[in-house]
């Protein structure tokens, strides 16, 4: 919960950045070469009917495809997320 909540909600761009746990506990992540950030969006399109399609440009300059995918056939409105890379 203290990860997803300073990266979802603070907005923490690296894992220096996590800072409601131990500074050991980063550390070891960076070692492990874990990191954390978001792709920017290189291209987007929309479709009539709302589908998204974006292509992310990640940290190391490859290129992800989203599609995002609205429904409205339920009460609840949802959105069906597809990434390949």
């Amino acid at each position: 919960k203290q990860v997803f909540d300073a990266i979802y909600k603070n907005g923490a761009l690296t894992v220096e950045g996590i800072n409601q746990v131990p500074q050991a506990w980063r550390s070891s992540l960076v070692d492990a070469g874990v990191e954390v950030g978001r792709g920017v969006v290189h291209h987007s399109v929309e479709a009539e009917d709302g589908t998204v399609k974006l292509l992310l440009k990640l940290h190391d300059n490859r290129i992800v495809e989203t599609v995002g995918i609205p429904s409205t056939t339920s009460k609840t409105p949802r959105l069906t997320v597809c990434v390949s890379s």
